[in-house]
């Protein structure tokens, strides 16, 4: 009598067929979301349009980024930071 419920009339179980409908599925959706990512340019695994990342990623730094490593760092003390600061922004 069970059998009536996970077997259909080729013989195959209802349960597994709905299951491979399932994983078929999920494999399309992500083979659609793969070629999507490639098309538009952007790598998979990266962010999308963040420029900071772009910026680090392409070694673009301005010379602020740069003085606010340098003082982040310990290089310079808070005096040099904002002096040299000042000098960048009137240029």
């Amino acid at each position: 009598m069970m059998g009536h419920w996970f077997y259909g009339p080729s013989g195959g179980s209802w349960l597994g067929m709905g299951l491979a409908m399932v994983i078929q599925l999920i494999f399309w959706i992500f083979i659609l979301y793969v070629a999507v990512r490639l098309l538009r340019g952007v790598p998979l695994g990266r962010p999308g349009n963040d420029s900071y990342f772009q910026t680090l990623s392409n070694n673009q730094f301005t010379a602020e980024d740069i003085l606010k490593q340098r003082y982040a760092k310990g290089e310079i003390t808070r005096e040099q930071f904002e002096e040299m600061l000042n000098d960048i922004k009137e240029k």
